[in-house]
């Protein structure tokens, strides 16, 4: 509005006289279709919603891609896999079915890698692991580029920290529950969805078929 008075001349002379072009007077004479209105109504509905008890309003209904937050006690604290799978919604504490959005399969070799990958090398519990075998790979050749050392280091750690976990169990040291699992890696029999669920967005797998 400062800018408006600057640019009046220049109107008029685009748009012709005022009267012409000015909504006020169909406003006026029609408020329920005015952006006025518009803004009225939908502020009055906002400030009512606030103090309504009982009853479903845009404060109070969950949301539509609800991941409803399901993680174990290794996936929170390291942030991991954060959301829920659309197979089952849960309402009111029971669990309702939902049409078939899950199946179980075996995974290949390599996606099985990768995934017990991910998970050693974003929880904080294997971190003194991951530097040790830093530092292993490292001593092998003191002139070993950081990139060599990093690629030889995903390729092998996970190898290596289930022979170091097992060691440690051999020589009788205490080794958590955790870190046993996580040595193991993960099953091959795995359950498909086709959608997730995570951070209020929804993803759906898609099909590829080999033609």
């Amino acid at each position: 509005m400062v800018h408006l008075v600057i640019h009046l001349t220049r109107e008029v002379k685009f748009g012709g006289p005022v009267a012409f072009r000015w909504m006020y007077p169909i406003e006026r004479a029609h408020p329920e279709g005015s952006i006025a209105e518009g803004y009225l109504a939908e502020e009055s509905i906002t400030f009512c919603s606030r103090y309504l008890s009982k009853v479903e309003t845009v404060f109070t209904r969950a949301i539509r891609n609800d991941d409803q937050g399901h993680q174990n006690h290794i996936e929170e604290p390291n942030n991991l896999c954060p959301g829920r799978a659309m197979a089952r919604k849960l309402h009111s504490g029971v669990s309702v079915p939902k049409r078939r959005r899950s199946s179980n399969s075996d995974i290949d070799e390599k996606s099985l890698t990768q995934a017990h990958r991910y998970v050693l090398f974003n929880v904080e519990s294997v971190s003194t692991f991951r530097e040790e075998h830093k530092r292993i790979v490292k001593g092998r050749s003191r002139r070993i580029p950081d990139y060599e050392m990093n690629k030889i280091h995903c390729q092998e750690f996970a190898d290596w920290f289930k022979k170091r976990v097992a060691c440690m169990e051999e020589e009788g040291d205490e080794v958590a529950k955790d870190l046993k699992w996580l040595a193991r890696g993960p099953l091959r029999t795995v359950k498909r969805h086709s959608g997730y669920l995570v951070k209020g967005y929804r993803f759906h797998t898609k099909s590829e078929r080999n033609h």
